[in-house]
C-alpha cells in the first residue's frame, strides 16, 4: 500500500502556509500538526515529512527513515552542519524555492509507487453482536481473492474466527501456539503452519477451552511485524481490547460495523470521533441483521465519513454461518456481503 499523506510540522508562521500549499499540490492527504503526540501517531506512516528547525529534532527522533526534509524563510536560517548529521534528506527555502520542492516530492512519490507493507485493515464493531466477525471473515476473504491475506482473531472473548468461517477442526496452529518473540519465524513458515479456508486465506484464531486473552499486545505486534511485508492484514478486534488503540496505531483502515439502531449509532458516531485522533482512514459500514429503527438516510445524517458499504438482511447467510460456518473462498459468499466485502476493499484505491 502506498503511503497516502505528507505530514507537515512547521510552526514557523511564516513557513507554514507555503509548506501547506506544496503538500497541497502533491495530491496527498496533508497532515497539519505541530503537537509531539500526533507526530509520533503520523510520522512513521507518511509518504514524506516537511519540519521547520524548532520540530527537525523530535521528527527524526520518532521517524528517522522516513524522507524528512527542513523549510525555512531564509537559507541563514539553515543550520547545514545539522542537515548534514542528521536523517534529513534536504533543506529548502520557501516560497523561494517552492516548485523545487514540489518537483522533487512528485519524483519520489512516482519511485516509492509501491510501499513494502501491505495494509492492516482493523474491523471493529460500534455495539456487541452487529456482525463484526462476519464482515472480518468476508473482507479478509475480498482481499484474499486478489492478493495473499491474513485474518487475525484479536478478540479477548472470542470464541474463535475458526467457527465463523467452519474451519474448527481444521489443522493448524492457533494463538496459544504461537510465539515469536525471538522474531526469527519467516512469514512464509508462520503462515503455513495456520489453518486455511478453502481458498487458501490463512486464520489466527483463539482456541477454545484455554481461557481469554490468549493473545497479548506484544504477541500481536510481533505477528504483525513478521507478516506485514508478506500479506494484508485483517484484525477482528473489539474496540474495548485493551489493545485497541496499539492496532489502530498499527492500520491504515478501520472498519467500523454497526446496525441501523440508534444507541448503536449513538456508539458509532463516538467511535469515529476518537477515530480522528489515529493515522488510519475509517469505512463506517451498516449491517441489516433484523428489525431497523433507522434508515440509511437518518443514518447518513450523522455519520462522518459516509458510509463505504451497506449488507442486506439475509436469514440464510446467519444459518449457514451457524451450521457450517461462511464458504471458504469469496466467490462462494452470499451475494450480499460478498459485494459489501468488495465495496469495502475497493475503498483503499479510493
Amino acid at each position: 500500500m502506498n503511503s497516502t499523506s505528507i505530514l507537515v510540522a512547521v510552526a514557523d508562521p511564516v513557513v507554514h502556509p507555503e509548506a501547506i500549499a506544496v503538500a497541497a499540490a502533491t495530491g496527498l492527504k496533508t497532515i497539519d500538526t505541530t503537537d509531539p503526540r500526533s507526530i509520533i501517531r503520523w510520522a512513521k506512516k507518511a509518504h514524506c515529512i516537511l519540519v521547520d528547525p524548532t520540530i527537525a529534532a523530535h521528527v527524526i527522533q520518532v521517524a528517522p527513515t522516513v524522507p524528512i526534509y527542513l523549510v525555512c524563510a531564509d537559507i541563514a536560517h539553515i543550520d547545514w552542519k545539522f542537515v548534514a548529521r542528521t536523517p534529513i534528506r534536504d533543506a529548502y527555502v520557501l516560497p523561494a524555492q517552492a516548485q523545487e520542492l514540489l518537483t522533487y516530492l512528485g519524483h519520489i512519490r512516482s519511485a516509492e509507487s509501491r510501499s513494502k507493507f501491505h495494509p492492516i485493515w482493523a474491523v471493529t464493531g460500534a455495539a456487541g453482536g452487529v456482525g463484526t466477525s462476519s464482515v472480518a471473515a468476508a473482507l479478509a476473504l475480498a482481499l484474499h481473492d486478489h492478493d495473499p491475506a491474513l485474518l487475525v482473531d484479536a478478540d479477548p472473548f472470542s470464541a474463535g474466527l475458526d467457527l465463523v468461517l467452519g474451519l474448527e477442526d481444521t489443522a493448524g496452529i492457533r494463538w496459544p501456539d504461537i510465539n515469536l518473540d525471538d522474531g526469527s519465524t519467516p512469514a512464509p513458515t508462520l503462515y503455513q503452519a495456520l489453518p486455511h479456508t478453502e481458498s487458501g486465506l490463512g486464520v489466527i484464531s483463539t482456541q477454545r477451552g484455554v481461557g481469554r486473552s490468549q493473545q497479548k499486545e506484544n504477541q500481536l505486534n510481533n505477528v504483525l511485524d513478521i507478516v506485514r511485508s508478506n500479506y494484508s492484514i485483517v484484525i477482528d478486534t473489539p474496540w474495548s481490547a485493551p489493545y485497541f488503540d496499539a492496532v489502530l496505531e498499527r492500520s491504515d483502515h478501520c472498519v467500523v460495523v454497526m446496525t441501523p439502531q440508534v444507541r448503536v449509532l449513538a456508539a458509532a458516531c463516538e467511535l469515529l470521533k476518537e477515530l480522528r485522533n489515529f493515522p488510519v482512514r475509517a469505512h463506517p459500514v451498516i449491517n441489516h441483521r433484523g428489525w431497523s429503527a433507522l434508515t440509511r438516510k437518518e443514518m447518513e445524517r450523522l455519520i462522518q465519513p459516509a458510509f463505504s458499504a451497506e449488507v442486506p438482511m439475509d436469514p440464510g447467510m446467519n444459518k449457514r454461518q451457524e451450521t457450517s460456518g461462511f464458504a471458504g473462498t469469496f466467490q462462494k459468499l452470499p451475494r450480499g456481503i460478498r459485494r459489501a466485502a468488495m465495496r469495502i476493499a475497493q475503498g483503499d484505491d479510493q
